[in-house]
């Protein structure tokens, strides 16, 4: 984990997934970052079926109409961020992970790899089963990291 600059935060992630609680995260997170002046990275996962990953192969594009859309959506998630984070002076860095992980394993590898120092999300997000829980992805982050998490609820 990178040093923090007299208590400031360096490199703040915020995850996406087009909920509320996220564009509201997202919106603490640009703030926040740019208090500290630190560099924030949007990221968006999208799970990928294991019978699907196992056939991909880099640049290969994803064959299925869902998944394509998926992408499609993250894309102007991560944009509409982008947008927010320019208009107040903000280093924005996207980043669109296809994977086979859980969401919240990727989340918290993509911190412990990029050296993030906090990451802030949403309680709850878009999909399913987890709207009925208390944020099963935020759960995990949270009991998973290795850096501070702030929720958004």
């Amino acid at each position: 984990m990178p040093a923090r600059r007299r208590g400031r935060f360096t490199k703040i992630l915020v995850p996406i997934d087009g909920s509320q609680l996220s564009m509201q995260a997202a919106e603490h997170s640009i703030e926040i970052a740019r208090k500290d002046g630190a560099q924030l990275i949007a990221l968006t996962v999208n799970r990928i079926p294991w019978s699907t990953y196992g056939l991909m192969t880099p640049g290969h594009e994803l064959a299925s109409t869902k998944e394509k859309q998926d992408i499609f959506e993250s894309r102007q998630w991560l944009e509409s961020v982008a947008d927010i984070a320019r208009e107040n002076g903000v280093e924005l860095r996207e980043e669109l992970i296809n994977a086979q992980m859980s969401i919240a394993a990727e989340i918290v590898e993509y911190a412990v790899s990029n050296d993030v120092d906090l990451i802030i999300m949403g309680t709850r997000g878009r999909s399913g089963l987890r709207k009925m829980f208390l944020g099963t992805v935020a759960a995990g982050v949270v009991n998973s990291s290795q850096c501070p998490v702030m929720i958004i609820k």
